[in-house]
């Protein structure tokens, strides 16, 4: 610990101390220049009978280090002194620890459940903080799921038909680094007031929950599992009796879970249900180790998971990776999918190819790097050009010079116009089509996504690439 000058440093008479993430404050109960803690602006918490006052302190000071010969330049050694103790132990004894928070971390926010008839009324659930509810369309929220065996939740559900019933599956999700499991569903009839554990423990983390729109007691419960190893328990589950009894009505493998479901508004017999091969280890940054398989796909019901079948005209061919589904409500037979594939960010595989990379100048584009024997370096261009027109386009930024290259074909000539030194260059460049390489993509962002607007680049094939369907 030390003092601080700034505006925010502890009131005088106490110390702070932060503890694996939670912030302590202890203050002389009762002392002068601070407030207790049930006072304005403070957390309330119970407070102790004042101890017997401590006795009458001298000024603190600190004692100079010993004087040596090089500081002194005498050639003598100081005698050792022992500096005064900055704190009278029995001061300290006057200080008492209370947590001033976090209480807890409640991370991302992993769902929210509207009460459709009273749209004032909604669920707020959490990735590591349990759930939030207001009646008053979020102007106070009050805290539920406290007392239960878990405070991560991957979904919320409240039933149409009676808003009382509402549905928790708990586990987060999303299998970033940070993520956290649960130990199955829990059902309240109440509000959320009160809550009852319904079973599925071993699925670890939940992706969805529907509820039938006449029947609250038909649920169709999506289990992803675990999120570092294989087990038994993942896939969908339907309860027709409000959960007394569980039937796992679409299984994939020991792999692969569901991450999605959605429900026909006019008929819910039919749900399209989304599945996701996934897995963490113990060495993965922010993306799972794999986030693409074999078992992802999309499957559909018209006969309340009786029978499915998979849908694949229209997707990517590749290995797939999380889905999200949704219908439109007003026409139904429109269905729209965001789908994450192993070739989000590739590029038209007939693109063309320059030979250079650059970055933005004042004005115009400045090639950083020209591939030997490229397109760029045999029409004469070197790094430290700076690109300023190409055929009849001004070269504004990098960017633009990216966009200008992208409206060429293999075999194509365009006119680069530009300045070297100071001095105005004009060459021509013949496109070439870019060198096969599966590690490169192009339109692939740092957190694995895909650069926005960048489908109608990516050729006949970039339905390949994922993105909205």
């Amino acid at each position: 610990m030390s003092a601080s000058p700034s505006p925010h440093a502890p009131r005088p008479g106490a110390l702070v101390v932060s503890i694996v993430g939670f912030a302590c404050l202890a203050g002389a109960v009762g002392g002068a220049g601070w407030q207790p803690p049930g006072a304005p602006g403070n957390a309330p918490a119970p407070v102790s009978p004042a101890p017997a006052p401590a006795p009458a302190l001298a000024p603190v000071t600190l004692a100079p280090p010993p004087a040596t010969a090089a500081a002194s330049g005498t050639g003598a050694t100081g005698a050792a002194v022992a500096p005064t103790p900055p704190l009278d132990p029995a001061w300290v004894n006057t200080f008492q620890w209370r947590c001033i928070g976090p209480a807890n971390m409640g991370g991302r926010i992993t769902d929210i459940a509207v009460n459709e008839t009273d749209p004032t009324t909604f669920w707020v659930a959490t990735a590591s903080g349990g759930l939030l509810k207001t009646t008053n369309n979020g102007v106070t929220f009050e805290h539920q799921f406290d007392h239960e065996a878990t405070v991560s939740i991957g979904d919320i559900a409240v039933a149409p038909s009676n808003p009382s019933i509402v549905w928790v599956g708990s586990g987060e999700a999303n299998p970033r680094n940070s993520v956290s499991w649960g130990d199955g569903v829990y059902k309240s009839t109440d509000g959320g007031k009160t809550w009852a554990h319904m079973g599925l423990k071993g699925t670890y983390q939940i992706g969805r929950i529907i509820i039938h729109p006449k029947d609250p007691d038909i649920v169709f419960v999506g289990a992803l599992g675990r999120c570092w190893g294989p087990n038994e328990e993942r896939g969908l589950y339907r309860t027709t009796d409000g959960g007394k009894s569980w039937k796992k009505v679409l299984s994939i493998d020991d792999k692969t879970g569901i991450i999605d479901v959605a429900m026909h508004p006019q008929y819910p017999e039919t749900l399209l249900v989304a599945a996701w091969e996934r897995q963490r280890d113990g060495f993965d940054g922010n993306d799972p180790a794999k986030k693409w398989g074999p078992g992802t796909g999309l499957y559909k019901t018209t006969d309340g998971g009786e029978t499915f079948r998979k849908i694949t005209q229209g997707l990517p061919t590749c290995e797939l990776g999380r889905m999200g589904i949704d219908f439109y409500r007003q026409d139904p037979s429109l269905v729209y999918l965001t789908v994450d594939s192993a070739q989000i960010g590739a590029t038209n595989p007939n693109a063309p190819y320059l030979g250079m990379t650059g970055e933005n100048a004042d004005a115009g584009a400045r090639l950083t790097r020209v591939v030997e024997k490229g397109p760029a370096a045999e029409a004469g261009l070197k790094v430290g050009d700076i690109v300023m027109g190409f055929d009849d386009k001004p070269v504004v930024s990098y960017t633009a010079l990216q966009a200008a290259i992208r409206t060429k074909a293999p075999g194509d000539k365009a006119r680069i116009k530009g300045a070297r030194e100071g001095k105005p260059i004009e060459v021509e460049a013949v496109m070439a089509k870019r060198p096969a390489d599966p590690n490169a993509f192009p339109y692939r962002d740092r957190l694995g996504g895909q650069s926005a607007n960048v489908q109608d680049e990516q050729g006949p094939e970039g339905y390949q690439a994922g993105g909205v369907y």
